[in-house]
């Protein structure tokens, strides 16, 4: 599922939202009220960075997923997926992480939220419900 720009501005014109944004292997996981206005500004900002350089190709952007919500719920994300942290040594900040199926099941899990109207602190439930889920079926398979 992609997104269209009119999509995106009609969507989040003044609302805070989490978004999730590809970039090679790695992703930022960050909070905004203008998720296009970010995108734009972390393209001109990262293109520059020492890990952006190391790539044989010229990375792009992608905009995996974006929910309504708060810092809370970034600080969730981020809190979540800290040992996927990219090393600061490499130069992009501490909001980027590695992609792991982790971060892909959260992105699936957001554009439902997203598409149901779910928002704020119900998406880290929604995200904790479901990881249990998996937990107790991934139990069963193993008896």
């Amino acid at each position: 599922m992609s997104f269209t720009v009119e999509e995106v501005l009609h969507d989040t014109a003044g609302v805070d939202h989490v978004y999730v944004i590809a970039w090679s292997n790695i992703v930022k996981i960050g909070y905004t009220n203008n998720v296009l206005q970010r995108f734009s500004t972390i393209h001109g900002e990262y293109t520059e960075r020492k890990y952006m350089q190391q790539t044989t190709t010229t990375p792009r952007l992608s905009l995996l997923a974006y929910v309504q919500g708060d810092k809370d719920l970034e600080k969730f994300l981020h809190t979540k997926f800290e040992e996927n942290n990219v090393p600061r040594e490499l130069g992009i900040g501490r909001e980027w992480f590695y992609i792991n199926d982790g971060i892909l099941d959260v992105v699936k899990i957001m554009k439902y939220c997203k598409s149901k109207g779910i928002a704020g602190r119900n998406v880290a439930l929604a995200i904790n419900h479901i990881e249990n889920e998996k937990q107790v079926y991934s139990g069963l398979y193993a008896i």
